[in-house]
């Protein structure tokens, strides 16, 4: 089973690699809920949106992991992301 830590972890990491930014830095959750197990070997997918902007380099972001169809965690986190060095 994946940890809920390590699923806000990863988030993290995709936002920063999606954004294109070299540094990220969880400022606050939001909200984090988990839906079910996400369990080793299923597919997963995750849908990244930037919900909200809060100053030059802070923003709100949204992320929903699924297995399939089935919407299995649900993240809005605050993030500081560094565009360069």
């Amino acid at each position: 089973m994946l940890p809920g830590v390590a699923t806000i972890d990863f988030t993290v990491e995709a936002i920063r690699r999606s954004a294109g930014a070299t540094k990220s830095e969880l400022r606050g959750i939001q909200s984090a809920k988990f839906l079910q197990l996400i369990r080793p070997g299923q597919d997963v997918t995750v849908d990244l949106k930037r919900t909200k902007e809060v100053g030059d380099s802070l923003s709100e972001w949204k992320a929903e992991w699924k297995v399939g169809e089935i919407l299995v965690a649900e993240l809005a986190l605050l993030l500081s992301l560094s565009l360069s060095g």
